[in-house]
């Protein structure tokens, strides 16, 4: 289950990506995803993949005095072997910080230096069957959200 968020009441002006690689275990990658007429696609360890979204109703929750939107859709993905010519290459830095039912994903523009990073998209991740309003759960949220500027 992705987190985001609301924005109308908290709103961070800056991700220090430096500050959260140097306190959290993470995982970066290079996503690649194509834009075409006719769907999504991906490419995962040198293969190409269709994305197909499985949407669910977003829910507002409140953690910790915030608000945030619950969303549990996904992605159903299966390989693919071609592209339509027309499609549009969107590349990105995506970063994953892990605490132990928590995880922070941070998105953003291709950069040599974390500094100039870009954030395009952040979001919290737990898996559906963790109790949100956990003692532990809303202290790993507040962990990373004490880096947000």
């Amino acid at each position: 289950m992705k987190l985001y968020i609301d924005t109308h009441h908290y709103n961070p002006t800056k991700i220090n990506v430096s500050v959260l690689k140097n306190k959290f275990k993470y995982d970066q990658h290079t996503l690649v995803e194509f834009y075409a007429d006719n769907g999504i696609y991906t490419i995962s360890n040198n293969e190409i993949y269709k994305l197909t979204p499985v949407d669910e109703p977003l829910e507002r929750i409140q953690l910790g005095g915030l608000e945030f939107i619950a969303d549990k859709s996904y992605y159903t993905k299966r390989p693919h072997y071609q592209l339509s010519p027309d499609h549009v290459i969107i590349q990105k830095s995506q970063y994953v910080f892990h605490n132990s039912k928590v995880k922070l994903v941070i998105e953003g523009d291709i950069t040599i230096n974390d500094a100039e990073l870009v954030v395009s998209n952040f979001f919290f991740e737990t898996h559906t069957n963790n109790e949100l309003k956990d003692a532990m759960i809303l202290n790993e949220f507040n962990e990373f959200l004490s880096t947000f500027k």
